[in-house]
């Protein structure tokens, strides 16, 4: 039982939107989880999104269609790329993507008007695809 409740977690695949339709806040930091599916994404409730501390190396293109999603952490992964859709998280207060593999901002992370806190250090930054500060 134990083993299969594993490969569910580590892959991500089962059926979340039935499961967790109304989920406010999902916490799966701390584990070994490599691939969070696109599945996490029709999760519209949430406001809380904590991925922190995997092995993650996407975060799905559709991000962006969680519109509540005040809090993003997904600190200490393997992430590479941010998906341009994060842009449209427009109620977005936090986001963490500390100590990555990133190397590019993408321009829509600057249509984030009501972020207070983003934290981007210990990535692999070589490019800022926008204007700060407009």
């Amino acid at each position: 039982m134990y083993s299969l409740f594993l490969l569910l977690i580590q892959t991500l695949f089962f059926p979340l939107y039935i499961m967790f339709k109304y989920c406010q806040k999902f916490n799966i930091a701390n584990n070994q989880i490599n691939n969070v599916g696109t599945g996490v994404c029709s999760l519209i409730h949430l406001s809380k999104l904590l991925l922190r501390n995997n092995a993650i190396t996407v975060i799905p293109e559709n991000v962006g269609s969680m519109i509540n999603l005040i809090e993003l952490d997904a600190a200490y992964n393997q992430i590479e790329i941010l998906p341009s859709s994060i842009g449209d998280l427009i109620n977005l207060k936090k986001l963490n993507f500390e100590k990555n593999n990133i190397i590019e901002i993408p321009s829509s992370l600057f249509k984030l008007k009501n972020m207070t806190h983003l934290n981007l250090s210990y990535n692999k930054i070589i490019n800022i695809n926008g204007k700060l500060g407009k």
